[in-house]
Order: C-alpha cells, then sequence, then structure tokens
C-alpha cells in the first residue's frame, strides 16, 4: 500500500518521480529536502516538492462530537456524513485504501474494494460514547496510521485556539497531504437569526441565552476572529482548508473539491 502504481497524482511532499515546485522551509521539515545548491545562492532555504503516481492510503477523520449533530434541524451532521462517504467512494474507485474514524466512536474502518463500502455507513448512526477530547482521539487516530498518504478531517473546528493549534501540529507531525474541511451549518453562522431564547452547549452543557448575551455584530466579529486563528494554523502548518458555503449539496461540493483536498490531479 501507497507504494504501487496508481490511478492518479499524489500531492504529497517528499520524494518522488517528478519534481513538482519549491516551497519556503519551515522547522520539522527533512533537511535532505532542501535544495542547497539554491540556498547557496540565495542565502534562503527551498524544499523541493514532487508529484508521484501510486495508489495512496486515504485517511478520513470526522469529529463526531455533540457540535456536528446540533441542532437537530441542522443538515450538518448529514451533509458531513455524505461528503466523507462520498471522499472514501472517490478514493476506493481509484484503487486506494481508505481509512476512516468518527472521532468518539472509538472505531476505525478500513477499506479496500468497493465491496465492503456499504460497511462505513454504520459509523454514523452512533452518538459520542464519552465527552470527546478532539486532541487526544486525534492523536490516538494518527497513531494508527501505517503509510504515507492523504489525510482529510472533517470539523465545524469550533474549538478554543490552544486545541487548534495542537490538532494542526498533530496533524503536520506525520508528513501527509493533507486537508481540514470546516463544515458550519447556518445556526453556527448566524445563531441569531433562529427562534431560539436559550441554547445549551452540546460539549459543556452550558445554557446561554443567545437574544441578551450577545450582539450579532459582536457575534460576526468573533466568529471571523476565530476563523482567521484556524487559517493561520493551517497556513504555517501546510495545511488546506476548505469551507462549504452551503450545506445542501454534497456531491456537487466533492466534485469541486478533488483537486483541492488532493484527490486528483
Amino acid at each position: 500500500m501507497g507504494i504501487t502504481q496508481g490511478t492518479h497524482i499524489s500531492l504529497k511532499r517528499g520524494h518522488g518521480i517528478e519534481f513538482s515546485d519549491y516551497r519556503n522551509y519551515q522547522p520539522g521539515d527533512n533537511p535532505r529536502d532542501i535544495d542547497w545548491n539554491l540556498y547557496a545562492r540565495s542565502d534562503r532555504m527551498y524544499v523541493k516538492t514532487f508529484n508521484e503516481e501510486q495508489n495512496l492510503a486515504v485517511y478520513i477523520i470526522v469529529d463526531g462530537s455533540w457540535s456536528m449533530r446540533l441542532p437537530e434541524k441542522s443538515n450538518k451532521w448529514d451533509f458531513t456524513a455524505s461528503v466523507a462517504l462520498g471522499l472514501a467512494y472517490v478514493a476506493l474507485s481509484q484503487r486506494d485504501e481508505v481509512s476512516i474514524s468518527v472521532l468518539g466512536s472509538g472505531s476505525l474502518f478500513r477499506v479496500r474494494s468497493l465491496g465492503s463500502f456499504a460497511s462505513l455507513g454504520d459509523l454514523f448512526y452512533r452518538a459520542p460514547e464519552k465527552e470527546l477530547d478532539p486532541v487526544s482521539e486525534f492523536r490516538a487516530f494518527l497513531g494508527r496510521l501505517r503509510a504515507p498518504g492523504i489525510l482529510i478531517f472533517l470539523s465545524d473546528f469550533l474549538f478554543e485556539s490552544s486545541i487548534l493549534e495542537s490538532i494542526a501540529q498533530l496533524a503536520r507531525s506525520k508528513n501527509l497531504d493533507t486537508s481540514f474541511i470546516q463544515v458550519l451549518s447556518n445556526f453556527d453562522r448566524e445563531p441569531y437569526n433562529f427562534p431560539l431564547n436559550d441554547v445549551v452547549d452540546g460539549e459543556t452543557g452550558t445554557r446561554a441565552s443567545l437574544r441578551s448575551e450577545i450582539a450579532p455584530q459582536e457575534f460576526d466579529a468573533l466568529l471571523e476572529q476565530h476563523n482567521k486563528t484556524l487559517r493561520d494554523l493551517l497556513a504555517a502548518s501546510t495545511i488546506r482548508l476548505v469551507s462549504p458555503s452551503l450545506l445542501d449539496d454534497p456531491i456537487s461540493f466533492i466534485g469541486s473539491h478533488l483537486h483541492e483536498v488532493g484527490m486528483v490531479a
């Protein structure tokens, strides 16, 4: 797995068949990938990247916390599950091996063929088994990966900045071709437009009033600052961020973003 001739070009960083491009050196990069001749001429460190045709492992991880499942009338969880399963189907169609897990489920499914695809759907009908520690769960998932490949993480990423930073650093440490897909429902973006006086945080159980505690403009500013922090952390770790604007057509979303998440050349 991960070294045989495949049907698409991997965008992973590392040694391969065809030189692709340069990028700026970042702490943690392998010194063997540095172009030392270019460094001698420019006094700046650049790392070579390569394209490589091969079968790759595709790792899909889904945030299974309650914030992804609530409110119940939102289609956020259904959209997320559909995108995860759609990406798995594409990977299996390209003869890649797929490993998929939902944080909090305690399960990791590995499938090598479309014949086993139907078994993946069961993952998304299970409620979290316990209060979710996203960093520990993500670290445990990465610790079970066996080969280089593509990592795709689907979440709303509505975590504290320290948690976001830890997750980004963990993802970078595996040197995978990594993409994060941020799934935000209309309720996440504009909760003040919904007829709710009080809400309960699905993660902590804390009750809050949307109407009295925060103005719409203040909420918008806080969400934008949070998302900017997320973008900056991921950019520093060379992780792509993809954010669907609407959650009503997972098939169109998958079709238009396969290249962006490294699934096709």
